[in-house]
């Protein structure tokens, strides 16, 4: 076991619980939550109200630690335009900027996730970290307003911008692609986007880099895209799940963003991940990742 400490904010939601167990293999994990503990509990699970200065600055003295990943947020387009505006900012921005002077002032590496949402959709694919920026709903404006309160805050530190995250969720947390199985199983037909591109990144995999990041020094100062290699919609996804699993892809029931009321038209946030290539980090292809969720081997 190392003698590094890595702190785990939202180790009960959908990649925290995947980060406790990659970050595991490398250091102690200590896991806050906010409300149900999950497989937090089996990571010194403590939690942690993120309305609370106190709450954050009691745990964090609590838990000593050298590297923090910071997941913990309002963290879906849907859940934060049905909260308070006002709520939403405090967790996902005025937590975040106190989280980020307690590492800069003990001297902990900090490591934020981030989204790909951050973007504007219509500046072409492939987007590199320095393409502009656009946030389109409360949740990625949040996001990247968490960003910015960090670069400026703690010197030590790494901006991932995760993109769209897939595989079947830990202790009954999930997520849309699981969703999207069980349906296809049950001989169902799950609406897909056909014309919103992004690059897909299971979650396994998502975990397991940012904790090969976590011990990289060289990654310091930096804001990285983290996504999958490929570009594909959320419909053609589907399209190799089915292949994949021996579904039949003919239940898939193509949408279109505008056949959802109110959802902000992203269409084509997919990433360049060269930078995270530079650094000695490569992501698996979906088609492996699949396979990897199919036969549980994460």
């Amino acid at each position: 076991m190392s003698s590094l400490t890595a702190l785990v904010t939202g180790g009960a939601g959908l990649l925290g619980q995947y980060l406790n167990r990659a970050l595991a293999e490398r250091f102690h994990v200590v896991s806050w939550y906010h409300a149900h503990p999950r497989d937090a509990a089996d990571y010194d699970g403590e939690p942690v109200d993120f309305n609370e200065e106190s709450s954050i600055e009691e745990a964090f003295e609590r838990a000593t630690p050298d590297v923090v990943v910071h997941t913990a947020a309002i963290s879906s387009v849907g859940a934060a335009e049905t909260q308070p505006r006002r709520y939403v900012y405090d967790v996902n921005v005025r937590a975040t900027e106190r989280l980020a002077l307690l590492c800069e002032l003990n001297g902990a590496r900090m490591i934020y996730t981030s989204t790909d949402l951050v973007y504007a959709g219509d500046r072409g694919s492939f987007l590199d970290e320095s393409s502009k920026i656009s946030p389109l709903s409360i949740y990625a404006e949040t996001k990247y307003m968490g960003e910015e309160k960090i670069r400026r805050t703690v010197e030590d530190r790494l901006v991932l911008r995760l993109a769209l995250l897939y595989g079947f969720g830990l202790g009954e947390t999930t997520c849309h692609f699981e969703t999207m199985y069980q349906a296809l199983r049950e001989g169902e037909r799950p609406k897909l986007f056909t014309d919103q591109w992004r690059t897909p990144l299971a979650l396994h995999d998502a975990a397991r880099m940012i904790a090969e990041l976590a011990a990289n020094s060289e990654a310091t100062g930096k804001t990285i895209n983290l996504g999958g290699k490929e570009r594909l919609s959320r419909y053609e996804l589907g399209e190799r799940l089915c292949d994949i699993a021996d579904l039949n892809a003919d239940l898939l029931d193509p949408t279109r963003m505008n056949d959802v009321p109110d959802l902000p038209q992203v269409a084509d946030v997919s990433m360049s991940i060269e930078a995270l290539r530079s650094l000695g980090v490569e992501p698996k292809s979906v088609e492996e990742s699949i396979r990897d969720i199919l036969g549980n081997n994460y």
